[in-house]
């Protein structure tokens, strides 16, 4: 497995905090993302982010780069948490394990067709599950992005501040 080089992480934070727009724009964005990545299932994000960025006034590819966390890699880890969990919330009993056995043999061959063909129960508990961890995550997404983002602007003014100093008393 390949480590991102600490300066292209840098690199990549600072783009992402930069951005143009308020905080609040941009954390909207992100929550956008984080809710219809958890909330739909892979496919059918980037059209569905597309829409709620233009309803929500949010920026359309920072929402899709946002749908980004629920991907082929991780959902053979978050689907069938997320349809378990849905399942508990629904009454539905749903076993882990073939949670995880029906999602790999998905994963082996995805397509989306394979998805429809899940059973009711399965279906009810994907998208409740789904609705709960999109909640959470974007609650939780809005709040990290808006306070990285005021953060970087507050440093920044403080340095603006005290090169101004600086220069004044030279």
């Amino acid at each position: 497995m390949k480590i991102i080089n600490p300066k292209k992480l840098k690199y990549i934070y600072i783009r992402f905090i930069r951005q143009s727009g308020s905080s609040e724009e941009i954390a909207r964005s992100a929550a956008v993302g984080l809710f219809v990545g958890f909330a739909m299932p892979i496919g059918t994000q980037m059209p569905v982010a597309l829409l709620f960025a233009y309803i929500f006034k949010a920026k359309k590819i920072l929402s899709l780069i946002f749908t980004l966390p629920t991907n082929l890699y991780t959902i053979i880890f978050i689907y069938p948490a997320q349809c378990w969990v849905g399942g508990k919330i629904c009454g539905i009993s749903l076993s882990f394990r073939e949670l995880r056995k029906t999602f790999s043999v998905l994963l082996s061959d995805f397509k989306m067709e394979s998805f429809l063909d899940f059973s009711g129960d399965m279906l009810i508990s994907f998208f409740a599950g789904g609705l709960l961890f999109g909640t959470i995550f974007a609650i939780i997404g809005y709040f990290t992005v808006y306070g990285m983002i005021e953060s970087y602007k507050k440093r920044s003014e403080r340095k603006l501040a005290r090169r101004l100093i600086s220069r004044h008393d030279n």
